[in-house]
């Protein structure tokens, strides 16, 4: 496979390459050439940058859609490269899954080829590895490595040419970039919203294109600026947005001083801190903000600086200058961010930070749905899962007390790190009487009830009263099995694919409508604790807070309501079906769809089998 993957790529290559740099032509293509001797520097000074695309590759698994990814990680490492003022030559790359795809394979170097050759540097490597049982079965991971050249006396930035008073550009950036996905990803899990769904800020356009949007490359324009001799500094906006950019390249000092009107907030970055309540302050170190680099020149250079940034196609704005800096005082000020950041005009609606939004809203709508835990003594819990949701302010709920058997459990142990009452109730004990006494004495609303604890002990009249307020988790995709059994089972019969199951429990049926699933690929080399260690880590602590959220507001309901159809009439539009004489010998196909538990029956197997293998 990977001898195929290399012979695809190969000419997408070719068609980066630049004087000074040579393909590898020999039989194993061990590594790049690149001759310096070439380029007619006089000192020459090598510069190097390695970087990966990081938590957006989540997103594009997502969305399979790998075409843009090549395009982040080469400008990470070319406009790092550029921001010292260097030209980059070449980038090579790693592209790593534990079970490699050439189709995917083919169009993450597809995206890194078309970048390099918008960035003027050559593709001069890009190896491939099979990495089985280090990433999800349908995760994979791509890192990069880049080298520039510029003469030895003059790389960026140059802390002592900056005084007071310098003007500070800015190039726009084309969304998100590459940083602050950790944050929003598990921000936008939290409040239930979509990749595949249309963006509340864009309909046009899902939610996950818009976080796909490839980054800017700069490099040609901010070399070509710094060839002038008139570039002081570059600062790439990426990790720790401007609060940490843009203050790296400036002596002690100076600060900048940034006006929040010379630009618009891009509407993702509007929508973000509206939808999740971030102050200003905390978008500013988290976030590009619209910017994706930062430029420092001279006051009386600005009117050479824009001419040159124009000639290479980009737009600049004079975003802010260089003032004195106080021995305490930030390294940077975004000045009139609270006023004109405030309102949302491509929607026309007001969209108010946290700190103006809490004042307004009615403390009622704030109250949040008290949730009680019970578990036994599992090595493993998805409250963390909660924990982590509930610090959203869109979460309807939040976690006030938790019931386990042991003070040493797992579950208790968390709950008192949080700050969360937590009691413990033996087995041999009253159980039910002790946690009814909890409940009331916490105000709990809602009832979640973990692998280890089998509800059916609780009794009818506890699970009557507490009919749709109780919440019950399984580790399978049945509501059947309690504790690790499950996982076990799943080895046994050879199942491709497990997860979790959350329920709503309806005392004296079977059949309790399930609320939520997650599911996970099971792999070759899976134990039963390390298959158990990832349902509850990966599927339960996503499909807990998701079960929480749907119930809480009334969303589930709605969407029951909605599906739901009388059985007359589902009989009266059933289509006649015949019946069969004697029960059918399934193979091939048919028997690996029923191992599945789909039906070879049922519309587009083929497609189900797909999404049930890549884990969806």
């Amino acid at each position: 496979m990977e001898q195929a993957i290399s012979t695809n790529i190969r000419p997408l290559m070719q068609q980066t390459l630049r004087p000074g740099c040579e393909e590898d032509t020999g039989p194993h293509g061990l590594a790049g050439i690149c001759n310096i001797s070439d380029l007619n520097y006089k000192e020459p000074m090598l510069v190097n940058s390695v970087n990966a695309v990081g938590t957006k590759l989540k997103v594009a698994m997502v969305m399979e859609r790998f075409d843009t990814i090549g395009a982040d990680l080469v400008a990470l490492c070319a406009n790092d490269i550029a921001a010292r003022g260097a030209e980059p030559l070449f980038v090579m790359a790693n592209f790593s899954a534990p079970k490699l795809d050439a189709q995917q394979a083919y169009l993450v170097n597809q995206g890194l080829a078309e970048a390099c050759t918008e960035a003027g540097c050559a593709l001069l490597g890009s190896k491939t590895a099979e990495m089985p049982g280090i990433f999800s079965a349908s995760g994979f991971d791509v890192t990069g490595f880049a080298l520039g050249i510029t003469e030895l006396s003059k790389p960026l930035p140059h802390p002592d040419r900056m005084c007071s008073g310098d003007v500070i550009l800015g190039l726009a950036s084309s969304g998100l970039h590459s940083n602050g996905f950790s944050l929003l990803r598990s921000l936008a899990e939290a409040a239930g919203i979509k990749y595949r769904a249309a963006a509340p800020f864009d309909p046009t356009r899902t939610f996950g294109e818009v976080l796909l949007t490839p980054s800017r490359i700069y490099s040609k324009a901010v070399v070509a600026l710094a060839r002038t001799g008139k570039l002081k500094g570059a600062a790439p906006i990426t990790s720790g947005g401007f609060r940490r950019g843009i203050p790296r390249i400036l002596p002690q000092e100076l600060k900048a001083q940034l006006n929040a009107e010379k630009w618009d907030l891009p509407a993702v970055f509007r929508w973000i801190a509206w939808k999740f309540g971030i102050s200003c302050h905390e978008m500013v170190a988290t976030f590009n903000c619209g910017i994706g680099m930062a430029l420092i020149v001279a006051a009386e250079d600005v009117a050479e600086a824009l001419e040159t940034l124009r000639g290479h196609n980009e737009e600049p704005l004079v975003i802010g200058q260089l003032a004195a800096r106080g021995e305490s005082e930030e390294h940077i000020v975004v000045e009139g961010a609270e006023s004109c950041w405030l309102t949302m005009q491509e929607l026309g609606v007001s969209m108010p930070f946290a700190h103006v939004l809490s004042s307004l809203q009615d403390k009622h709508i704030l109250t949040r749905t008290r949730i009680c835990v019970v578990g036994a003594d599992a090595s493993m819990t998805p409250l963390r899962g909660l924990l982590e949701a509930q610090e959203v302010a869109a979460f309807p709920a939040e976690v006030v007390a938790v019931v386990g058997h042991s003070k040493d459990s797992k579950l208790v142990r968390e709950a008192q790190t949080a700050g969360i009452s937590a009691i413990c109730v033996a087995k041999d004990t009253n159980f039910v009487e002790r946690l009814e006494a909890e409940l009331e004495k916490s105000r709990a609303e809602l009832v979640v009830a973990l692998n280890d604890v089998d509800v059916t002990t609780f009794g009818d009249d506890f699970c009557s009263r507490w009919e749709g307020k109780l919440l019950v988790v399984r580790a399978s995709l049945t509501r059947r099995l309690v504790g690790t059994e499950p996982a076990a089972a799943a080895l046994e019969q050879g199942v491709c694919i497990t997860g979790c199951t959350v329920y709503q429990h309806v005392a004296g049926t079977a059949s309790s409508p399930i609320v939520t699933q997650e599911s996970t690929q099971v792999a070759p080399d899976d134990t039963p604790s390390s298959l158990y260690k990832r349902i509850v880590t990966e599927c339960e602590a996503k499909a807990v807070p998701e079960a929480v959220r749907l119930i809480v507001s009334g969303k589930w309901k709605r969407q029951r309501e909605v599906g739901r159809v009388a059985p007359d009439a589902k009989a009266a539009a059933a289509p006649p079906r015949s019946s069969p004489s004697a029960p059918q010998c399934m193979d091939g196909d048919a028997a690996r769809y029923d191992k599945r538990g789909v039906s070879a029956d049922k519309g587009d197997v083929h497609a189900a089998i797909k999404n049930m293998d890549k884990g969806l």
